[in-house]
């Protein structure tokens, strides 16, 4: 259960009545800069950020804002649309950008890629997914409570035979900076409450989200998860996506977020906590980030300079090619792996997939095949074959898997086949993970 961090309000029972009023200016779309500054501008007083606030909807977008000192700007970056740089109200040495993807993980636009491009180009410490949920419990999250992320649980990627359902989610734990600091967010924390109505918020430590692409509102769905996953917190949807291209990059990363509703079909009746909830996740991060000193020692993205130990940063890299593998198919491959392998305690499966599970596989690569068939030594004639000898996307995967399985025979192995997945042009991570990992 979420260790709780009480504040100094009145005790009371949440309910679904109207938030209090909140103790700070919440900015509106008319008090944002007019104009953008050049990016030649940008990367000279605000590159490298520190953090990256991450947000969907206008009220967690504009709240975040709202912590920014005055004189915040905006620019534009072909490659991540408008982004605000600014620095937190209560320290003018942190440096923020606060930016939006669309709803989601692997959509569009979403937080998996947002992330991806923006970690590269911005180059920050840690990434912070702030907004509004859905809690999962009222006695561990009532409505205007934030949760602070420990641990994130994807729910959506299963195996259904009949009535059977055999999980095959993914749990991962924050990054070892963040890990050891979420034990302490909310100290000292004084939540921006106008104490009229009493209402005593929390912040949630230890909070698990599960997150996946669905927007719940159904009392049945959610009790379904709940007894799939009793642990959990709350619910969203960026999380696994900025996990997964977080542990890509190997970039600290953290989900924290307001309660804004209990996802059981009553979402209507709560609408009107989501900008409340925002500005209390918002203020949390403020509070959180403000404190330069904790994080002075933390690299930047690609920063080969680590204080704290002396020793260099690199990404992790993945385990040695199995013996008697082909070096040529290896060589494809070699320096463009995924960092799950070292990152996750869940090791990869030992031997070599079966002719079901292939074709299990195959139902999930999509236009990605030509990819992943070119990671496992297929030159582009091959893959020209298995486009003219059939007609749909999965069973030309399919084909080329089969394929491969019985061009390398015994080295046709689970590591492979992970270390193809996650090949930057690929960029499967998540599969990777879910079907080559026990």
């Amino acid at each position: 259960m979420a260790e709780a961090i009480t504040t100094e309000s009145a005790n009371q029972a949440t309910s679904k009545t109207k938030p209090p009023e909140v103790d700070v200016k919440v900015l509106k779309f008319e008090n944002l800069p007019e104009c953008s500054e050049r990016w030649e501008s940008i990367i000279e007083n605000f590159l490298p950020v520190h953090f990256i606030l991450l947000t969907v909807k206008d009220c967690e977008f504009l709240s975040c804002l709202s912590f920014l000192k005055d004189g915040f700007v905006r620019s534009y970056h072909k490659k991540l649309s408008y982004v605000y740089f600014g620095n937190i109200r209560d320290n003018e040495e942190v440096r923020v950008a606060v930016m939006r993807c669309n709803m989601g993980s692997s959509t569009p636009g979403g937080s998996l890629t947002v992330v991806l491009k923006a970690v590269d180009i911005l180059k920050p410490k840690a990434v912070f997914n702030v907004g509004f949920c859905a809690s999962l419990n009222e006695e561990k999250a009532k409505l205007g409570d934030v949760v602070v992320c420990s641990k994130i649980i994807t729910y959506a990627f299963i195996k259904q035979k009949g009535t059977e359902i055999e999980d095959r989610n993914v749990k991962v734990p924050l990054n070892s900076r963040l890990a050891k600091l979420a034990n302490y967010i909310g100290g000292g924390w004084k939540p921006p409450v106008q104490n009229s109505t009493g209402l005593k918020v929390k912040s949630r430590r230890g909070g698990v989200f599960l997150s996946g692409p669905e927007v719940i509102d159904d009392k049945d769905r959610c009790a379904a998860l709940i007894k799939r996953f009793p642990e959990a917190t709350a619910i969203e949807m960026e999380g696994e996506g900025l996990y997964s291209a977080a542990h890509d990059l190997n970039i600290e990363w953290i989900v924290i977020k307001g309660v804004s509703d209990f996802a059981d079909g009553n979402r209507s009746e709560t609408n009107h906590w989501r900008l409340f909830a925002s500005v209390m996740a918002a203020s949390l991060v403020s509070h959180t980030i403000k404190d330069s000193s904790v994080f002075e020692s933390w690299p930047h993205f690609e920063d080969n300079s680590d204080a704290e130990d002396g020793s260099p940063r690199k990404r992790p890299q993945s385990s040695s090619p199995p013996s008697g593998s082909d070096p040529k198919r290896n060589k494809a491959t070699a320096g463009n792996n995924c960092y799950y392998h070292n990152l996750s305690s869940a090791p990869v499966k030992a031997g070599g997939p079966s002719d079901d599970e292939l074709e299990e596989l195959s139902l999930e690569l999509g236009e990605k095949w030509e990819e992943l068939g070119g990671r496992l030594g297929f030159h582009q004639a091959a893959i020209s074959n298995f486009n003219e000898d059939n007609k749909r996307q999965a069973r030309k995967a399919f084909k080329m898997l089969m394929a491969w399985k019985q061009k390398e025979g015994s080295n046709a192995t689970f590591e492979v086949l992970y270390d193809a997945l996650c090949d930057k042009k690929v960029q499967y991570t998540l599969l990777a993970k879910q079907f080559c990992c026990e």
